[in-house]
């Protein structure tokens, strides 16, 4: 897994924690799930290492979405706030 393209600096160090430990929602879709929606971190349980990780570094709400193209999964889109979802 890599990172191919990405806005802001946090991004790359966040997408390869989740890529190392296999937990978080960029990894929850890159394992199947079609999409992932976290509105609080703060409250966030499936994913016990990520997650502390993720708030250490000024993240509250995230969103991951596998895009397709002609039917067929095209890898994963991730959205990082470090404000909560309303």
């Amino acid at each position: 897994m890599e990172t191919r393209a990405f806005t802001g600096d946090l991004v790359p160090g966040l997408d390869k924690i989740q890529y190392g430990l296999r937990q978080g929602p960029c990894s929850a879709v890159l394992q199947g799930s079609a999409e992932v929606a976290v509105s609080s971190l703060r409250t966030e349980q499936r994913w016990p290492e990520y997650v502390p990780r993720a708030r250490a570094e000024g993240v509250r709400s995230q969103m991951a979405v596998r895009p397709y193209v002609d039917k067929k999964a095209m890898g994963g889109m991730n959205f990082y706030s470090t404000s909560l979802m309303r």
